[in-house]
C-alpha cells in the first residue's frame, strides 16, 4: 500500500523542504501511522469530517506525492478549504481548470521545489486558491457521480 502511495517519496519531499525552510510547521495524515522520521512532523491518524476540513483550512499548502487517484477527491477537499494543492500530474486530476493545482513529478525534489515556490510566493498561492475553491464549488454530488460513471464507462469501453 505505501508503494502505491509513494509514502516515502512523500516524506523525502518533506525532509527536504524542513531542511530548506526550518520554520515551517509540518503536518501529515494517513489511514495509519507514518513510518519513522528524523524531523519534527504533527501527524495525524485517520482525521475525518471535521477535523480534516479544520487540517486543509489550517494548510498553507497540500502536498501529495501519490501517482494515481480515482476521481481527485484527494486534491478537491482540500481545494473546497480554500488551501493550494500540489500534487503529481496523474490520472484523476486531469479535468481540474488549468491554475487550480501546481502539478509536480513523482520525485521527491521535484515536489518539495513546488511546495516552496507556493510557500515563498504567496500572490501565486493565493490565485491558485480562489481558482481551486472556485472549481471545488462548482462540484455536485450529482455531477461528481455523473464523471465518476462516465470515467469508469471509459476505462471499460
Amino acid at each position: 500500500m505505501m508503494k502505491r502511495k509513494q509514502t516515502l517519496v512523500g516524506l523525502d519531499a518533506l525532509e527536504l523542504i524542513k531542511k530548506t525552510m526550518p520554520e515551517v510547521e509540518i503536518h501529515t495524515f494517513d489511514l495509519e501511522p507514518r513510518p519513522p522520521v528524523d524531523f519534527e512532523v504533527i501527524h495525524h491518524v485517520r482525521p475525518f469530517g471535521k477535523e480534516l476540513a479544520k487540517l486543509y483550512s489550517s494548510a498553507t499548502v497540500m502536498m501529495q506525492s501519490t501517482p494515481v487517484e480515482g476521481y481527485g477527491t484527494m486534491s478537491l477537499e482540500p481545494m473546497a478549504c480554500g488551501t493550494a494543492v500540489v500534487t503529481p500530474d496523474r490520472l484523476g486530476t486531469e479535468e481540474f481548470p488549468k491554475g487550480t493545482i501546481l502539478y509536480a513529478n513523482v520525485d521527491a525534489q521535484d515536489i518539495a521545489k513546488k511546495v516552496m515556490y507556493l510557500l515563498t510566493h504567496p500572490e501565486e498561492r493565493k490565485k491558485r486558491e480562489k481558482r481551486g475553491l472556485k472549481y471545488a464549488k462548482t462540484i455536485t454530488f450529482e455531477k461528481a457521480t455523473d464523471d465518476f460513471e462516465r470515467f469508469i464507462q471509459e476505462q471499460i469501453l
